[in-house]
């Protein structure tokens, strides 16, 4: 199954790309002392480490089934919030034009 095989292609990819600013920092670690340490690097590498759970997760329970039904929660969420605005924002303004005119 092509699927599949594309799915857990993309476990080392996933790996590797994460891994990147670990390994650098660590090389540079090594290199330069502990104490000489790149703090934008560090923290990338703080960043980057604990995502690979989280990156293995997406890729494990990614299909376009679930892209789909993620896009319309948040399409019918950010609608109900816009709603929400719109009728806020029209009680408030039917609430000042009643004061203004009285």
């Amino acid at each position: 199954n092509k699927k599949a095989a594309r799915r857990l292609l993309l476990y080392p990819i996933v790996y590797l790309f994460l891994s990147v600013f670990p390994f650098i920092n660590r090389v540079v670690q090594a290199a330069r002392g502990e104490e000489d340490a790149i703090f934008p690097l560090a923290v990338l590498h703080a960043l980057s480490a604990p995502m690979m759970g989280l990156a293995n997760g997406v890729v494990y329970a990614w299909d376009r089934e679930t892209a789909r039904r993620l896009i319309e929660a948040w399409t019918r969420g950010r609608l109900r919030q816009h709603a929400t605005l719109i009728q806020d924002y029209h009680s408030d303004l039917t609430a000042s034009t009643s004061s203004f005119v009285r």
